[in-house]
């Protein structure tokens, strides 16, 4: 991108017309056209100025190879998610079936489901069958975690 580019966005970014940053600088609105089409140049001083009014480097608004910081964050993070989204399924639905079968095997070794079985009342059954439920949905939740990370690892390898 060139510097006028670069101004032009970051000014409408901030909703700002020409006019206004024009008189932020102490300049005419036609100084910052020309600024924007490339014509010419700021002075050193008001580079300075542009730079801190947009909160980016002097280096981001005159190198041209240099990316604008916040897109630069935004394409890293999107490209980080896209790349790691099918790992970070698979990690929650391994954690959701170990969840579901840890409490499980929690109500089985403590006794609590014999127990309940056979001498809860009603009221206590309920709540003891809500448990169960509880851990079967946190297993299934994990299952569905797991093939959609598969379907989604396989989707990115046939979009290469």
């Amino acid at each position: 991108m060139t510097f006028g580019e670069k101004l032009q966005d970051l000014r409408k970014k901030a909703g700002m017309s020409q006019d206004a940053l024009a008189e932020k600088l102490n300049v005419s609105r036609q100084a910052v056209s020309r600024w924007e089409r490339d014509e010419t140049l700021p002075e050193t001083e008001k580079v300075v100025v542009l730079a801190d009014l947009f909160d980016v480097t002097t280096d981001c608004l005159l190198r041209p190879e240099a990316e604008m910081p916040e897109l630069a964050r935004k394409e890293q993070a999107g490209r980080f998610f896209t790349e790691h989204l099918g790992t970070l399924a698979r990690i929650l639905g391994w954690a959701a079936i170990v969840w579901g079968v840890l409490t499980l095997l929690y109500l089985a070794l403590t006794g609590q489901i014999a127990d309940l079985l056979w001498n809860a009342p009603l009221l206590f059954l309920r709540s003891f069958l809500y448990l169960i439920l509880l851990a079967a949905l946190k297993i299934a939740a994990g299952i569905a975690l797991i093939q959609f990370s598969k379907q989604y690892e396989q989707e990115k390898t046939e979009r290469r």
